[in-house]
Formats: structure tokens, sequence, C-alpha cells
């Protein structure tokens, strides 16, 4: 539980950094476009969605080292096993190493005979698991792009000014108590 704390700030911490890095870029893109300052709503509003994919970009990320780590723990009870230990026995050692592993993964092994067909098998559903989380990273990336890409359009097209501070009345500039030339 604490392990899956730790991967959970760390998601979020480098998926804050990724945003906040993503954003800047657009910003200064903006700002190489236009003399004027930026609007702080678009920064915000692009930092929200930037932020979300990259922190599920990073979170595919570190579920392919976990992907990879069950995977050498397959091979490595397998080696060790060479033919001593049942299926059932190397499943029940996953299980005690990786308590959240899929019960479909555990099941397959627990069916498979010898300890190379183990490790076949455990090469298969590894890539399959890799495959689509690179798919899935790509989709992330994909998002992103297009996110930054129509965030820095629209701050190119809606460009911070200020308020504009003149009054209807005139001479802003001049404090009301000298407005009209009044000694107090």
């Amino acid at each position: 539980m604490i392990t899956l704390a730790g991967h959970l700030i760390a998601c979020l911490f480098w998926g804050l950094l990724i945003a906040l890095t993503l954003t800047g870029i657009c910003i200064l893109i903006a700002r190489s476009y236009t003399n004027k300052g930026v609007n702080p709503l678009i920064c915000i509003v692009l930092s929200i969605f930037i932020l979300y994919q990259s922190v599920l970009a990073v979170g595919a990320m570190y579920a392919k080292g976990l992907v990879q780590d069950i995977h050498d723990t397959v091979e490595n009870v397998a080696e060790t096993a060479g033919g001593m230990l049942s299926s059932n026995e190397i499943s029940r050692q996953l299980k005690e190493h990786f308590p959240d592993m899929p019960q479909n993964i555990q099941k397959n092994i627990a069916d498979t005979d010898t300890a190379n067909s183990i490790t076949s098998q455990a090469d298969m559903i590894a890539g399959q698991y890799i495959s689509q989380l690179n798919g899935y990273i790509l989709k992330r990336l994909y998002w992103a792009l297009g996110f930054m890409a129509i965030g820095t359009i629209l701050l190119i097209i809606f460009p911070y000014g200020g308020k504009n501070r003149k009054s209807k009345g005139g001479n802003s500039s001049i404090p009301a108590w000298n407005k009209y030339d009044v000694d107090f």
C-alpha cells in the first residue's frame, strides 16, 4: 500500500512538472507572436488539461515498469524451479510477490505444465501488456500536443492586455481631490 501511494505521489509530481514545462513552452511561443501578456484563465485551463494527460502518461510508464518486474520475477522463479516446482506452486509464489496481479495471469500460469512454457507465456503476456501501454502513452502524448496547439492558438488570439483604466470622464490620471482645482 505504501508503494502504491509512493507511485501515486511520483506520478502527480512528474505530471505536474511536465504540465508546467509544456504550459511554459506554450506561453513562450504565444509571447513571441504578441507583445502583450498572456491570458491567465487560458493558461490555467491549459495547465489542467495537460496535467491530466501527463499524469496518465506517467502512470502508464510506471505500469510498464511493473509489468517488466512481474515478467522478470516469473522468469526467475521458473528458472530456479527448473522443473522441481509445479505450476501451481509457481503461481502461488508469484501471488506472494505481487498480490495485485490479475487473476487471469495467475490462472494461465497455474494451467501451464513446464517452466519453459511458463516463461514463453510470460514473454507473450508481458509483450501484449507493454504494447497496449505504449499505445496508451502515445494517445496521451497526442492529446497533450493537441491541447498545446489549441492553447497556444488561443493565447495568441486572446492576449491579456490588462484592464482599460481610462474612465469616461476624461483625465483619470489627475487625483479626484485636485480634479476641479479646489483647495482644502
